[in-house]
């Protein structure tokens, strides 16, 4: 007995034991009028009369409808009507479409937004949107249909909107077909907590993200089409589903799943993308049946997961990687790598590899041979996971991720093997392996060492080098490019200083100095573990996956350094007091990046045309000064916990972002920003300074967003086309000149633009001054917010000098305690004196005086001097000089004790 019948009679015999007929729920298409001449109506009225026909069953209940109707208000329609036979009795029985609802289209009552429909309707319903670009993001929250007239012109694109999902599930049972999705910076499907929703015939296109299933259960992918996608789908701590005959081209990442269990990958296609399926964390994964055309880094990944199912999958120009623990519960089976088996062995002992095979995965095997193979374009030649006394001799790897890899191995022969153009060569991870007599070339890196007791000797690198952090291993009669790799661990009061160095590898090691050294194409040019007090000078580093990478180090100095197209410039992390002084980056990636430390000096360097040129986070106390930057995207970079840094008299030209900061009680102070896309943008970054900075000729000289509580004084904002933007709050914004931008400010939340007494000098003021006191006497509307600049100054401040320290308080060992009225000072012990001066010129000098006696001249407009007074009351005075010979001056009385 089918459904339809069966329901058919249970309505008949438990609800409407006393109606002649009964109307049964189906899906809908459309509504009809049925009037005494239509044909179902006809049937319908000869039976028990027109006037009967008033009801229909939902939920249980009989609802009431106008008369000649089967259902108008709720769009319902007779599909059809038959006679069926139940205990000898004739019954009528009328089978109704359910509800459906339209979008688009010329109908008089479709509607013209999705989410108006998905709102109006109820579960079960079927909503269909004909043909057209839908410019909206939605949000299901009931068990519907949502079905598009025709895939490739039925579009719903969310680029414009600042809402990152286009398409959010919140309900059980939703099904998605037929549709194109563009979310060009956001995610396309997003569902967390549902349970069988199903996304079938879909194309994403030009957007970020595709799908993400979050603790879901029971869906299905099927049919759909990814094209270049960062994450095509994304699976997490889902189970019971299923993915099936999709086709991925240029994605990123196609299919990633994490920590899920019987998630099942079937008949898809992986063309031109980055990765295929990664797995980890996760449990009973099929992949089956599936191809992996040309994929760069991979076509099939797992990691650290337990009891996957690699079955009847080829791979052309790509093949599988296993990694972590689990990796002999594994089922790999009847999969071909470029047309040759995938020979995956596990517990093995004193065999040979056959040598027709595509790629090699041993787990847990022992006294294993693999010689004169041609391993190319398989993610990895050779895998070796937990095995012991194999060797690895006599092949050829070309063209892959890994070459050779060994994972948690043990006394492993890697011999006379031929590796190029992989990532990496060979890549070990374990202890006491010979990796002896090798050539490797045009390579990323050459050898990835990591574990101790390894004998790495009388191997040929070109174009690639050794990286290692490990000191305890026999690394001897390497050559790199055909010079020396140095090798040097816990020596002292050493100096290289020769063009015979190929590589420079420092462990341990105290007062060496590395001079005039030409280290190109050697993927890491200076490696400095645990080092302390060495110099880096005048080298010529180029062409490196890392010129210089440091790590653990500690009073290290990099001077007059040539650094040029390295992907990483000088790279360090988890390391103090370094000084990085006269350098000259260029086309480098990334030029100088400090990560995790402190105490850093980044003085009087160039950099030209890099991504990043300086980068500092999760690191405090750092001097960055005196730079010069041009035609970088990101110039100085100050985030992810930045903190008490110093950012003086920097120069930023035609660059994308000039300062970025991302931290708290950060100092910038005295830069020029010219020319640029965005001056600064202080996102998240909170109690800050911007003092006496020149922000010129920028499409966007400053921008607050989300950040409170800094200080914003004395700058310039000239000629840009954005002055201002805020989207912080409590912030200070005072003795600033506006001069001739093309939008002067915009204020969206609550911040105070004046101290108190003054504000700042815009060009376009009209206000009067009738007390003539220099403050305009109506305030300064800023547009966005309700905000003003209660105290607009009237009159440009060509030249000011300023004393801020000692300034009107008592000050112990050079501390202001607490402040004072009327300008009084008290000072107790040494103190330091700082003065600041600026204008609409360049500022040419700062002389500064005790008592009318010259005591130091400083050819910049700050200066901090410590000096001991004398007890009793002496006057200090700056006199500030610009380049168009102004001058300005400003005095403190103090009593000193």
């Amino acid at each position: 007995m089918n459904a339809r019948k069966f329901l058919a009679i249970f309505v008949m015999f438990i609800l409407l034991p006393s109606y002649p007929a009964f109307i049964l729920h189906k899906n809908i298409y459309g509504i009809k009028r049925l009037d005494e001449t239509n044909e179902n109506f006809s049937k319908l009225a000869s039976f028990f009369g027109k006037e009967d026909l008033r009801g229909f069953i939902k939920n249980g209940r009989i609802s009431a409808l106008p008369k000649n109707y089967i259902a108008q208000d709720y769009r319902l329609s007779v599909e059809k009507i038959s006679e069926i036979s139940i205990k000898n009795k004739k019954r009528i029985c009328i089978t109704i479409q359910q509800k459906t609802l339209y979008v688009g289209g010329n109908g008089p009552d479709n509607y013209t937004r999705i989410q108006d429909a998905i709102d109006d309707a109820e579960d079960g319903y079927t909503i269909f949107v004909y043909s057209g670009t839908y410019y909206e993001n939605i949000t299901i929250d009931k068990s519907i249909k949502l079905i598009g007239e025709n895939v490739s012109t039925c579009i719903i694109d969310g680029t414009a909107s600042a809402t990152y999902f286009l398409v959010r599930i919140e309900a059980d049972g939703v099904q998605i077909q037929d549709f194109t999705l563009k979310n060009r910076y956001g995610l396309g499907v997003y569902a967390a907590g549902t349970k069988e929703c199903i996304i079938s015939n879909c194309i994403f296109s030009d957007i970020e993200e595709g799908i993400w299933f979050k603790t879901a259960t029971s869906f299905e992918i099927h049919g759909c089409k990814f094209d270049d996608t960062d994450i095509a789908i994304f699976i997490e701590q889902s189970n019971n589903s299923v993915i099936s005959h999709n086709f991925f081209f240029f994605s990123s990442i196609s299919i990633f799943i994490e920590r899920c269990e019987n998630i099942t990958v079937d008949e898809n296609i992986f063309e031109k993308c980055k990765s295929g399926v990664c797995v980890t964390l996760s449990n009973y994964t099929t992949i089956k049946k599936s191809f992996f055309n040309q994929n760069e880094y991979v076509g099939i990944e797992v990691s650290d997961s337990y009891s996957c199912y690699l079955i009847d999958n080829v791979l052309e120009g790509c093949g599988v990687i296993i990694t972590g623990n689990f990796c002999d519960s594994h089922i790999i089976m009847n999969n071909t790598v470029n047309r040759k088996p995938l020979c995956y062995l596990v517990n093995e002992k004193d065999i040979d590899v056959p040598y027709d095979v595509g790629q090699i995965i041993l787990v847990n095997c022992k006294n294993v041979t693999v010689h004169n193979l041609l391993l190319e374009k398989c993610s990895v030649g050779i895998s070796l996971l937990e095995c012991w006394n194999c060797r690895i001799y006599n092949n050829i790897c070309y063209g892959n991720f890994y070459g050779v890899l060994l994972q948690a191995s043990y006394g492993n022969l890697i011999q006379e093997n031929n590796c190029s153009n992989n990532v990496y060569a060979i890549d070990i991870e374990g202890d006491g392996n010979d990796i002896v007599r090798n050539y490797l070339s045009n390579n990323e890196i050459g050898i990835s060492l990591y574990g101790v007791n390894n004998r790495v000797i009388d191997n040929k690198m070109l174009n690639c080098g050794l990286f290692t952090f490990s000191a305890y291993n026999d690394i001897s009669n390497n050559t790199v490019n055909g010079r020396k790799l140095y090798f040097l661990v816990e020596q002292e009061n050493i100096s290289i200083s020769s063009e015979d160095a190929g590589q420079v590898i420092l462990i341990g090691c105290k007062n060496v100095s590395i001079k005039n050294a030409t280290l190109n194409n050697c993927s890491a040019g200076i490696i400095m573990y645990r080092c302390s007090g060495c110099g880096i000078l005048n080298n010529r580093i180029a062409g490196n996956l890392h010129a210089i990478l440091v790590s653990k180090s500690s009073s290290c100095t990099f001077y007059e350094n040539l650094i040029y197209c390295n992907e990483n410039g000088i790279n360090t992390f988890h390391s103090h007091n370094l000084s990085v002084l006269n350098n000259h980056f260029l086309k480098n990636e990334w030029g100088f990046s400090f990560l995790d430390g402190n105490n850093c000096s980044v003085i009087n360097n160039t950099f030209d045309s890099t991504l990043y040129s300086i980068v500092v986070a999760y690191a405090s106390k750092s001097l960055i000064t005196n730079n010069y930057i041009e035609r970088s995207e990101n110039a100085i970079a100050i985030g992810f916990e930045g903190r008490w840094n110093k950012i003086l008299n920097n120069t930023i030209r035609n660059s994308g972002l000039g300062l970025l900061i991302n931290g708290y009680w950060n100092w910038i102070i005295n830069n020029t920003l010219y020319g640029n896309v965005e001056g600064v943008q202080s996102l998240w970054g909170d109690t800050n300074l911007f003092k006496g900075n020149v922000f010129e000729e920028n499409e966007y000289a400053m921008d607050l967003i989300w950040c409170t509580s800094n200080e914003i004084m004395w700058n310039i904002f000239r000629n840009n086309n954005y002055s201002i933007i805020s989207w912080g709050e409590k912030n200070k914004i005072h003795h600033n000149l506006f001069i001739e931008n093309s939008h002067k400010a915009y204020d969206f939340y609550r911040n105070r633009w004046d101290d108190g007494r003054e504000g700042n000098y815009w060009s376009d003021y009209r206000g009067f001054d009738i007390n003539r006191d220099g403050i305009g006497d109506l305030p300064y509307k800023i547009r966005g917010w309700f905000n003003f600049d209660r105290y607009p100054l009237m009159h440009m401040v060509n030249l000011t000098a300023y004393i801020d320290k000692p300034r009107g308080g008592i000050y112990i060992m050079d501390r202001k305690i607490f402040p004072l009225p009327f300008g009084i000072t008290m000072v107790f012990g040494d103190i330091s004196i700082h003065a600041i001066s600026y204008g609409i010129n360049a500022i040419s000098k700062l002389e500064f005086y005790i008592d009318g006696e010259l005591k130091e001249i400083v050819y910049a407009n700050e200066f901090e001097t410590k000096i001991e007074m004398i007890t009793g009351w002496h006057v200090i005075e700056v006199v500030a000089h610009d380049t168009k010979g102004r001058e300005a001056r400003d005095t403190v009385g103090a009593w000193f004790i």
